[in-house]
């Protein structure tokens, strides 16, 4: 009880059963007891003659000298009795005991309104002391959670598993969560950091750390949005290097990218010298790399691959970002797009850090040594093509003699490479490990990349098969797929996919209904997202995953708008969610005020990123001024063969409201096969002109 005491809480059971110990004593004090003078009274019977015995009196003015003979001791008369009365002939007899009410009665009385004072305390405050009591359990497990001393990972994660459960909105138990799953690169990171964000005054060191984990890990919809804006809206002199950055990335993000390249330069600028001068040199070559693959320019390749050179070429570049900056410098060089950039001494040198990176972390990490030794091969195979099969057999002859990890890691890296044929022998000579789920996952990809099909579903429906369930029914929905199934079956399996789906654990879900929308299968995909909208921490990217699916679908404009509100709800600050919405109901000829509103401020705030400046122009040509939006189409030049046909088919309609009919003809004509919605469809007209400026619907 002082442990509650000291703690400063005292839940209401610890009342009642506290107050029940030390009250005992008082209950037993206060029971009915017979205290009435058990008095002997002696009775009138002739006295037997005395022994022969001398016996020695205990009071000597007891015996009577003169009468020669031994009398019996005198007794005391009883209390409120003449000693001179005679003595009562009938034996005394006490009152009979109270029976069980009447002992409840005097000995429980107090007992009894104690607890109905313990149990109106627990009904005015039971329930907030519980709640202390498991905010203070939940505070000493993630405290324990990261004493990396004394709980090994799987450890330290059930521990905060326990701590999230007992306390969800504690922000000390979120901050603990955010820490441990951060080196991880866990998204649980984000969402512990916004449930802080949530359980108080906003934080300025938290709103940083969540706006830069989501945005390098390429999560920008879990940012907080208006932070965002403010740094973005700010000059950026007065900006510190991580918000100038974040801002930069997060400008390029919604068009601006001439803005977020200037704000990385001058960032550059200021950090140079310092350790944080490298990452701003990775951030910059991001940024250039995405946008020569929208311009299609090699020379624009030029400046990115000299950046990320000098990083990860750099001896004393830190081991992370050297990695980092290799794996870019990895893609640049071997896209077939670029292949021209890999020269003889390019591929040497990329090779060698794949090697070096290898060597650094043999002792620390050998699964990710193994990989980068696999990467430098992968080097080899696109710098000389003619020595294929000799890579290949070397590749193998190392794995015969590696340890199973590295069997397995070059087992997927032949899958990976075109090598299926390979990586089936490799896993057929490693019997021993086909229970085990990434050897089997890897026999079964050998299997569908050689059309071994028949075989993979029987591997698959073998009933020692040691893939869960959801897995199990991926793979054979694919195989099934593949094989070219009836759409009966198909649907059926579908059903078991998503049953299967709905037992696993949440992120196992997203995999699966992520790896069925990159495998072109979003029917199925937006199955699995539609049943996790509504989960607590999955439902936001399980809407957003919704959302995608339906964009790939011309004829589900409804239930786009219907998956659109149920992202703002989870996420109103979504700007890119307010502007599709606003686009579609535009579409339809039924804007709400707020689509009106929403299609003017996003574009004000972002003038160059185009979705928004289509919807700008699309209301523009809904109010009748078709010469506004094509002014604010053609702000900016635009190479419209390579945006979504969607709105080539707006950019047309507003050429065509302007009397520009040879150039709308020329999209149009373009677009006679393009998935288009029916609402985009209606804006060509049915001889492939638009009919005019969109109408109102009510």
């Amino acid at each position: 009880m002082l442990e509650w005491l000291r703690a400063g809480v005292m839940p209401s059971g610890v009342i009642l059963f506290e107050s029940m110990r030390l009250l005992k004593p008082i209950s037993e004090k206060f029971a009915f007891r017979d205290r009435t003078p058990r008095i002997l009274t002696l009775q009138s019977t002739p006295r037997q003659a005395p022994s022969d015995k001398t016996i020695t009196p205990s009071m000597p003015e007891a015996i009577d000298p003169s009468a020669g003979e031994q009398k019996l001791p005198l007794v005391p008369a009883p209390i409120g009795r003449s000693p001179d009365l005679p003595p009562d002939h009938d034996p005394w007899e006490p009152a009979p005991p109270p029976n069980l009410w009447q002992r409840w009665r005097r000995g429980w009385r107090l007992v009894l309104l104690l607890a109905i004072l313990v149990a109106a305390y627990g009904k005015w405050r039971g329930g907030h002391d519980y709640a202390i009591v498991k905010e203070w359990r939940a505070r000493r497990l993630a405290a324990a959670a990261l004493e990396p001393d004394k709980n090994t990972p799987g450890q330290a994660a059930a521990l905060l598993g326990k701590a999230a459960l007992l306390a969800p909105h504690d922000p000390v138990v979120m901050r603990a969560m955010a820490d441990f799953c951060e080196p991880r690169q866990d998204l649980m990171a984000i969402y512990a950091l916004r449930q802080v964000l949530k359980a108080g005054p906003a934080d300025p060191a938290v709103l940083e750390r969540l706006c830069r984990l989501a945005l390098d890990w390429g999560h920008p919809e879990l940012a907080d949005g208006a932070t965002l804006q403010e740094w973005a809206s700010a000059p950026a002199a007065s900006l510190a290097l991580t918000p100038l950055r974040l801002s930069a990335v997060w400008l390029a993000s919604r068009g601006q990218s001439q803005e977020g390249e200037a704000r990385l330069r001058q960032a550059l600028t200021l950090a140079a010298g310092t350790p944080e001068a490298l990452s701003l040199e990775i951030a910059l070559s991001r940024l250039l790399l995405k946008a020569a693959s929208q311009s299609g320019s090699a020379t624009a390749a030029e400046e990115p691959l000299r950046r990320l050179s000098s990083v990860a070429y750099s001896p004393s570049a830190p081991l992370a970002l050297r990695a980092e900056s290799t794996r870019l410098l990895a893609g640049l060089l071997l896209h077939p797009t670029s292949r021209s950039f890999l020269t003889p001494v390019r591929a040497d040198l990329l090779r060698e850090a794949f090697l070096d990176l290898s060597r650094s972390v043999t002792d620390t990490d050998p699964a990710a040594a193994i990989e980068y030794q696999l990467s430098a091969v992968s080097v080899d195979l696109a710098a000389t093509p003619g020595r294929r099969d000799e890579l290949v057999r070397s590749v193998l002859e190392k794995a015969a003699s590696a340890s199973l990890d590295d069997r397995l890691a070059t087992a997927r890296w032949l899958n990976e490479n075109g090598f299926p044929k390979e990586a089936l022998a490799l896993c057929e000579a490693n019997p021993g490990e086909a229970g085990q789920v990434d050897w089997f996952t890897a026999q079964i990809d050998a299997l569908y990349e050689l059309g071994e099909l028949d075989r993979a579903t029987q591997l698959l429906a073998a009933p020692s098969q040691p893939l869960p369930p959801h897995l199990q029914q991926l793979f054979l929905y694919r195989l099934e797929k593949a094989a070219g199934r009836d759409e009966k079956s198909l649907a059926e399996r579908r059903r078991e996919l998503e049953q299967a789906a709905v037992r696993a654990q949440p992120n196992e879900m997203l995999s699966a209904a992520t790896s069925l929308e990159k495998s072109g299968d979003p029917t199925t995909a937006l199955q699995l997202y539609s049943a996790l909208k509504n989960h607590p921490q999955a439902g936001l990217s399980a809407r957003l995953g919704m959302v995608r699916c339906l964009e790939a679908m011309p004829d589900k404009s409804l239930d786009l708008i219907q998956a659109l509100e149920d992202v703002l709800q989870l996420w109103p600050q979504s700007e890119q969610a307010r502007n599709d919405l606003a686009y579609l109901h535009l579409l339809a000829g039924n804007p709400t005020a707020v689509d009106l509103e929403s299609a003017v401020s996003l574009h004000a705030a972002s003038p160059w990123f185009l979705p928004f400046r289509i919807t700008a122009a699309l209301r523009q040509l809904h109010q009748k001024d078709p010469s506004g939006a094509l002014a604010l189409l053609q702000a900016e030049p635009v190479r419209w063969e390579r945006v979504r046909p969607g709105w080539q088919a707006v950019y047309a309609a507003i050429l065509a409201a302007n009397g520009k009919i040879s150039e709308a003809k020329e999209i149009t004509l373009r677009l006679a096969d393009a998935p288009l919605r029916p609402e985009e469809r209606k804006l060509m007209g049915p001889d492939g002109l638009p009919t005019g400026p969109l109408p109102h619907r009510k």
